[in-house]
């Protein structure tokens, strides 16, 4: 039984593993450093699902730098969606913090507990996965958490894109460290 609760957890966390955040995203130390937009996953009404970093926000549309492919962190081009067609969104501005080895490395301890084993990993679960849950959020914000009017602040643009700057002028964001 505890060889397939080892396992179940181990999958999920390798599962989860595979999906990253952006590596142009700051570290929560470099925020106000970074120079590039959040990343926010934009999802229109008819169920189209844009990524990418976040470029400007204004009275009537949301500006984005369109990521193809997330692992290589492609950009393609630059997309500009009206107000009216956006349905929902979740927007990241740093990296998320990593609680997941405290999951495993909190279930091996109580192994030494003997039979107090059946109340004391429950009980490590009860606190580890929500931590590990709230750190993987701890830089999203969704539309239950910030009126998208207020994230043109996670813009590459805050204050709208410059008159004198083309939107094909732009360059993608880039890997600050390695």
């Amino acid at each position: 039984m505890i060889n397939k609760i080892i396992l179940i957890l181990a999958l999920t966390m390798l599962m989860l593993s595979c999906f990253p955040t952006p590596r142009y995203l700051p570290t929560n130390k470099d925020i106000n450093l970074s120079p590039f937009g959040a990343y926010i996953e934009l999802k229109t009404e008819n169920g189209d699902v844009y990524k990418g970093e976040l470029l400007s926000i204004d009275t009537n549309k949301i500006i984005i730098f369109r990521q193809t492919h997330s692992y290589y962190e492609v950009f393609d081009s630059i997309m500009v969606i009206p107000f009216d067609r956006y349905k929902k969104y979740k927007m990241r501005y740093a990296q998320n913090k990593s609680y997941f080895w405290t999951i495993p490395l909190f279930t091996i301890f109580p192994l030494t507990h003997g039979w107090l084993l059946l109340l004391t990993v429950p009980t490590n679960w009860l606190f580890t996965i929500p931590i590990t849950v709230a750190g993987e959020n701890a830089y999203t914000y969704k539309p239950n958490s910030m009126d998208v009017n207020n994230l043109s602040k996670f813009a590459r643009y805050p204050q709208g894109i410059p008159e004198n700057v083309e939107l094909n002028s732009i360059k993608p964001a880039t890997i600050l460290k390695p």
